[in-house]
C-alpha cells in the first residue's frame, strides 16, 4: 500500500513537468523589402534640386532695369 501511494504521488508530481512536451518552435517568416526597380530613382532628386537652385539663381539676374542694388536717396 505504501509503495502504491508513493507511485501515485510521484506520478501526480512528475506529470505536469511533461505537460508541454518538446514541440518544435514555430519561427515566423522574415519580411523582405523590395528595392526601387529603376536605376535612375536615386539620381532624380539631386537633379531636380540642381534645376531648382539654378532657376532660383537665374531669377535674380534680370537686366530689365528693375533695381537690383540701387540706393535711392530722398535728395
Amino acid at each position: 500500500m505504501r509503495t502504491l501511494a508513493a507511485l501515485v504521488l510521484s506520478a501526480v508530481l512528475i506529470n505536469p513537468a511533461f505537460a508541454g512536451g518538446m514541440a518544435e518552435p514555430v519561427m515566423e517568416e522574415e519580411i523582405e523589402t523590395q528595392t526601387a526597380a529603376g536605376s535612375r530613382a536615386g539620381i532624380l532628386v539631386p537633379i531636380l534640386a540642381l534645376i531648382l537652385i539654378g532657376l532660383a539663381m537665374s531669377n535674380g539676374d534680370d537686366d530689365t532695369g528693375g533695381g537690383g542694388g540701387e540706393i535711392i536717396t530722398g535728395d
